[in-house]
């Protein structure tokens, strides 16, 4: 299974790749060992510090989940316990991974990125992706363009957090 959701670095972040590590450390770590409901587990990572609302902290944990820093079983969210710690090099590594394997459209990405001499914008990028996004999402977004080039920044953002590629001013180049 390949997840879709992949949640905005905060502005502050984008450039510390070391710091946007830390608060996917603190996702995880805010996700119980014995299973909590999305509502509770969302709140939790709210008062962890690492989003100020619900919304964006269901994002946060969906991610965690598909980097399987975080299940999900029929009585909820818990914390894995042997998942990597993403403050460490090893940990990044191992996440940056499971991001290629487990999160739609990073895979396709990094192919881009590894394509492209020059490296790649995120417009150039997105523009090399615009074809994969599947029927029901631009049926379900009254702009699935915009909602897919924002997506498609996030993944590029998140790419160069876990090691997979890195920025070059404008553009992002495979790390």
């Amino acid at each position: 299974m390949r997840f879709k959701v992949v949640p905005a670095l905060p502005d502050a972040v984008r450039d510390e790749p070391a710091v946007a590590l830390d608060l996917l450390a603190r996702t995880r770590d805010a996700v119980p060992l014995v299973p909590k409901s999305e509502d509770d587990c969302c709140m939790r990572v709210v008062s962890a510090g690492v989003v100020g609302g619900r919304d964006t902290a269901s994002e946060w944990l969906t991610f965690a989940r598909a980097l399987e820093l975080v299940a999900e079983s029929d009585r909820g969210y818990h914390r894995v316990r042997d998942a990597p710690d993403p403050t460490d090099d090893e940990g990044r590594a191992a996440l940056g991974e499971r991001f290629g394997e487990r999160v739609f459209g990073a895979e396709e990405l990094l192919a881009a990125l590894a394509d492209a001499d020059g490296g790649l914008t995120a417009d150039a990028a997105f523009d090399r992706f615009r074809d994969r996004i599947p029927n029901w999402e631009r049926r379900r977004h009254t702009d699935p363009e915009q909602v897919w080039r924002d997506r498609v920044e996030h993944l590029l953002d998140w790419a160069v957090v876990l090691g997979r590629a890195r920025w070059d001013g404008e553009r992002y180049r495979l790390a």
